[in-house]
């Protein structure tokens, strides 16, 4: 049996359409009952239900009065008094197709198959907008709107990500929802959005994890209703700054439960590159469309951030809200008594409409935005530099302010984003001057790379500081010269770049005849080669923070570094042999009269902080603590075996 499961609230014309089209379905040998379960609703939703029980002559239908605020409630009540194998959970605003649950149905007779996702079209109440368009996105097969919970995969059934099965059209088996722990917290009530979770998208994170088979049922086709008001760019900007409390419970649980990071290295390059996918078709579309189009990208942008800030705050304020978000499952889901706190960042105006489908919009922190009224008659490429530099500067001045309170203080990990840097190396820097403060703002970066790319960038460009960039590279010098010469941030006082093949024996002097000496900000190293032996060398400067690159794969137990050699290349002896191991650089550090406060999301860029400077604000971590992503653990096990014999030096 199929047990269809609409959640409502309010919305009892909608649940009307939604019913009529379950009553047209033809699927004489398919046996279901429909579930209303409704939210508490003060509107005619229960007549509205009771209305079609004769309208459904080969289905029973009933009606559920669940008062408990959410989605969730909504979902776990219906998933609770279901009486089928097979749960289908509908939105309140969707007409199926006639052949939608014969089409279900015949999906799930392969055993093998444990969700079903299909064809979302829309269906617009009104003439859609011109901008619109560039919101649609291409993916493998079709193509997406997430905005509107759109997907067009093309018209055959085949097996897809986990992440694609879309909670307006989401079938599961029973026993699967109940392995898989069930739904998070979703669409939350407004006055208790700290509250708020990811909704299916942790449910479907587990079964990615797992190998369970989702498949794409182009036959199960619905269409999602669209009315006027969320063709607007309001609507959009509600939904993003949504999208980032969504985002900002995901980031936490996965900080917090790095068991979960250790059991998602199966299909986990599989799912980067669908996330990676999805987000670099957002910010393809940064550089096209209409100024009006780019306008609205702002404003998402920003509101998207202020999201994800929110929940952050709220977070980082109260425990027992950690608690809730760190919750095994929420089969008991009655909502906590959770007060929240006065925030710093508010939502925008408009009600909180229903979640974003799954996108990880939470790698969109590497662009953040300014309001429509700073970019309203910029180009692309101005809007997002100013965008980025307010956004910053109000990161800045909230940790600023939470110094005070060093318990509000968010994890060092979860501070990151990036908007020039490789990772998130740009939000993590951020984060410690701001906690530490500045000094000159001089920084140096031996392998600069270019700009785009490199941890001295953000600095330079949208914090004023002034940089000695060393690279061997004579195109990469090139290309940095021409970067920084045409940036309006810089182009009047660009910072130093330098082509040259840095050694032990001649790393002081190359720095003292360019002017740097004594006390600096930052040092940024990452040659691929002799690192350790060029920090254990460095004396002309004394950096109050150090960032460098270790040798993940060697792990946690040795102090080793490839040997001394001033020519070195690592490609001539193999790929892998090259740098030092996160212990050899804590003890060369310990040395020096730094401690290791931390590292970038992915496990190989390490911060050190000299003793006495916010030693309470950002305390010492442990080697272990940084090595703990799948990217790590999957490089142990599969290229550590072929470097590990070879000559390394343990210091």
């Amino acid at each position: 049996m199929i047990s269809v499961i609409i959640p409502t609230l309010n919305r009892a014309d909608s649940l009307a359409l939604a019913l009529e089209s379950l009553s047209r379905q033809q699927a004489p040998d398919a046996d279901f009952e429909v579930l209303v379960v409704d939210n508490g609703s003060i509107d005619h939703t229960k007549a509205i239900a009771q209305s079609f029980a004769d309208k459904l002559p080969s289905a029973q239908l009933r009606y559920i009065f669940e008062p408990e605020p959410g989605l969730l409630s909504g979902r776990h009540r219906g998933a609770q008094e279901a009486k089928g194998d097979i749960l289908s959970f509908l939105d309140d605003d969707v007409e199926l197709d006639p052949g939608w649950l014969v089409a279900v149905h015949n999906a799930f007779e392969n055993a093998t198959v444990h969700l079903v996702g299909g064809r979302n079209l829309p269906r617009y109440e009104s003439t859609s907008p011109p901008w619109l368009k560039y919101f649609w996105q291409k993916c493998p097969g079709g193509q997406l709107c997430t905005e509107l919970s759109l997907l067009d995969l093309g018209d055959q059934r085949h097996s897809i990500d986990a992440n694609y099965v879309w909670g307006l059209n989401f079938s599961i088996r029973k026993g699967t929802l109940r392995e898989l722990g069930g739904f998070h917290p979703d669409c939350i009530p407004k006055r208790l959005q700290h509250l708020q979770g990811d909704g299916e998208t942790g449910l479907t994170r587990q079964a990615n994890q797992k190998g369970y088979k989702a498949v794409y049922e182009p036959l199960a086709l619905l269409h999602h209703v669209v009315p006027a008001a969320r063709l607007t760019p309001e609507y959009f900007e509600a939904r993003y700054f949504y999208q980032g409390v969504c985002d900002s419970y995901t980031v936490i649980r996965d900080r917090h439960r790095s068991q979960d990071a250790v059991a998602d290295a199966t299909g986990q390059t599989q799912r980067f590159n669908h996330y990676v996918g999805k987000v670099k078709g957002k910010l393809a579309s940064l550089t096209q469309g209409s100024a009006e189009y780019r306008a609205i990208r702002q404003r998402c942008k920003a509101a998207y951030q202020a999201g994800f800030q929110f929940h952050q705050q709220q977070v980082a304020q109260n425990p027992a809200l950690l608690a809730w978000v760190l919750k095994e499952d929420y089969w008991e889901y009655k909502l906590p008594d959770i007060a929240a706190a006065a925030p710093a960042v508010r939502p925008p105006s408009p009600s909180s409409p229903p979640k974003m489908a799954p996108t990880m919009l939470s790698q969109l922190k590497s662009t953040l935005a300014a309001p429509l009224a700073k970019v309203m008659h910029s180009t692309a490429a101005e809007a997002e530099a100013l965008g980025s530099k307010c956004a910053q500067m109000q990161l800045w001045f909230q940790y600023r302010q939470l110094m005070h309170q060093p318990s509000s203080l968010p994890n060092f990990g979860d501070t990151g984003f990036k908007v020039y840097s490789q990772a998130d190396e740009d939000g993590l820097l951020l984060y410690i001057f701001a906690l530490i403060g500045t000094t000159n703002k001089y920084c140096i970066d031996i392998a600069a790379g270019h700009p785009v790319g490199a941890n001295s960038t953000n600095l330079i460009v949208n914090w004023g500081w002034h940089g000695l960039l060393i690279e061997g590279n004579p195109d990469l010098v090139a290309a940095s010269q021409q970067f920084y010469a045409k940036n309006p941030n810089t182009f009047i006082f660009p910072p130093q770049i330098v082509n040259a093949w840095v050694t032990a024996e001649s790393i002081n002097s190359l720095i003292a005849e360019h002017g740097f000496t004594g006390d600096i900000d930052l040092l940024s190293l990452d040659i691929d080669g002799i690192d350790y032996w060029l920090l254990d060398r460095l004396e002309v400067v004394k950096p109050r923070v150090i960032m460098v690159e270790y040798q993940d794969i060697l792990g946690g137990d040795r102090a080793l570094t490839v040997p001394y050699k001033a020519d070195f290349n690592r490609f001539d002896t193999h790929p892998d042999f090259y740098g030092a191991s996160l212990p050899a650089f804590v003890k060369l550090a310990t040395a020096k009269g730094y401690r290791l406060v931390g590292c970038n999301q992915y496990g190989y860029n390490a911060f050190f902080v000299a003793n006495g400077l916010g030693d309470e604000l950002l305390p010492e971590v442990s080697v272990q603590s940084c090595l703990t992503h799948p990217k790590v653990l999957q490089g142990q096990k599969e290229r550590l075996p072929a470097v590990e014999k070879l000559p390394w030096v343990e210091v």
